[in-house]
């Protein structure tokens, strides 16, 4: 397969349950085996069914960063199921309220 960029998430569904994926900090994906294969494209569906890998860091393409990938990171992921997140309306809207996070708002009390 091929690297996807996903904005606000994935989900999987089915006749029952759906799962909503989100990963705000690697929007990046890896579809199918970790080998070089040929670039799939879209209208494709049997590729989907394959394994799903979160492409965190990288050095693959050429970039003016140094190469190594060592120290300390954290990264967030956000899963949901549930049936209503079958419907893909839902499910999106599932995976961009778990990447919105809280809304934090700083008052004074005077009285």
């Amino acid at each position: 397969m091929d690297f996807y960029s996903i904005q606000d998430g994935m989900s999987f569904s089915g006749k029952k349950i759906g799962v909503a994926f989100s990963c705000p900090d690697t929007p990046m994906i890896w579809l199918g085996a970790l080998s070089a294969n040929h670039t799939v494209y879209e209208n494709q569906p049997d590729h989907n069914r394959q394994q799903l890998y979160s492409w965190v860091m990288n050095n693959y393409w050429d970039t003016n960063f140094k190469a190594s990938l060592g120290g300390f990171y954290e990264f967030n992921y956000h899963f949901s199921s549930g049936p209503e997140l079958i419907s893909p309306q839902k499910a999106i809207q599932c995976c961009k309220q778990m990447n919105s996070g809280a809304v934090v708002f700083r008052s004074s009390s005077q009285k």
